[in-house]
């Protein structure tokens, strides 16, 4: 299946995704929605007004994985918050530069159902404390911003509280202090 995205950096891009990607939904890979918040992030810093010292970047559930990559990889970004959020790359690995960080992978039979009918999804990514999915985790131990994480701890999306203990984790055992947490009930 070839998808032309609506919004692209240059008219000429096509991406080709298998049968299984497009039926799933996943019609805007993780290489665009990163190139576009490069652009925007270029943006940005080119407004008169704008001080040139970087931007802040703010993301809620899976764009957080963009944004805290941002965080670890980019001079540009001055700051980072991420509410609810991965904090590994999740549904398509994620080009950046000459490097291609590998993606976590989902196991769809975990996801349930609470008996208000609600769907949770929050045991559907695989464990990212060991290999494979310990691959997948974004390297927030590069990141020389702040980054804040917001959690709640019964998000049925997320285990958010979770993963930003985690990444906090990786960033204390690299003598990091450059992180906040906001952990709150419900």
């Amino acid at each position: 299946v070839l998808v032309q995205p609506l919004y692209a950096p240059t008219s000429d891009v096509t991406y080709q995704l298998s049968s299984r990607e497009a039926t799933a939904g996943y019609i805007i890979p993780n290489d665009l929605i990163h190139r576009t918040w490069l652009e925007a992030a270029d943006w940005l810093l080119s407004v008169p007004g704008v001080q040139s010292h970087g931007v802040g970047v703010l993301a809620t559930s899976m764009s957080g994985e963009i944004a805290l990559s941002m965080a670890a990889h980019m001079d540009k970004v001055a700051a980072a918050a991420v509410i609810s959020s991965y904090t590994a790359v999740t549904c398509d690995p994620l080009p950046y530069k000459d490097m291609v960080f590998p993606c976590a992978r989902y196991i769809w039979d975990q996801v349930e159902s609470t008996e208000e009918g609600y769907i949770c999804w929050r045991n559907v990514l695989e464990d990212l404390t060991k290999e494979p999915g310990l691959t997948a985790c974004v390297q927030v131990e590069k990141a020389e911003c702040p980054i804040m994480f917001v959690a709640g701890e019964d998000d049925l999306d997320v285990k958010a509280v979770v993963y930003a203990n985690q990444a906090i984790a990786r960033m204390k055992a690299h003598g990091k202090t450059n992180y906040t947490l906001l952990q709150y009930p419900g």
